[in-house]
């Protein structure tokens, strides 16, 4: 999970922030959880009229019982929080954002992850070290969030800017002059 703010419509990329996980012992074992602490700042910290959209993801076929029960636990944490602020988001399609940046599907998860981090880092050139990992700054894990919620942003605002009848030129988003 990762945040990403822009400026305006011309998807400028200001700031990517993967949210911090904590290492939890349960049970007698030690579990990545979502810091919610700092979810709670991000949130407090963004304007009330802020567009905030958050991929749409349900279950995938050969995971784990265990890991999607955390995998929705963690989402109901991200929209309690968002309820909580009274913060209106809006949800995105992985099938949506994937097909607006011509990326494949999750048939091999790696694979897709790095699409997502190529692609991010061609919509915003002088941006492209958030989309990398960097020892000591970032993970690969935290670099691929950031692309995708990057991507899933743009995606998201594109639908809802063409619901109101506005639209922008494509060199908007990714144009070396606008990044």
């Amino acid at each position: 999970m990762a945040m990403l703010l822009f400026r305006d419509d011309r998807f400028e990329v200001l700031h990517a922030s993967p949210f911090l996980t904590l290492q939890v012992s349960r049970a007698g074992s030690v579990k990545s959880e979502i810091d919610l602490d700092a979810l709670r700042q991000a949130i407090a910290a963004t304007h009330p009229d802020a567009a905030i959209y958050v991929e749409k993801v349900g279950a995938m076929p050969g995971q784990g019982v265990s890991s999607m029960f955390q995998f929705g636990r963690t989402l109901g944490q991200l929209e309690g929080m968002l309820a909580a602020f009274q913060r209106a988001f809006e949800t995105v399609r992985p099938q949506d954002w994937k097909k607006r940046f011509g990326l494949g599907k999750d048939d091999d998860d790696s694979k897709s992850k790095k699409e997502s981090m190529a692609a991010a880092a061609r919509q915003w050139p002088t941006k492209a070290h958030l989309f990398r990992a960097e020892r000591g700054v970032r993970t690969q894990e935290q670099a691929i969030a950031c692309a995708e919620a990057a991507l899933i942003g743009v995606a998201g605002h594109e639908r809802a800017l063409a619901r109101l009848g506005r639209f922008f030129p494509a060199s908007a988003c990714g144009s070396p002059q606008g990044s």
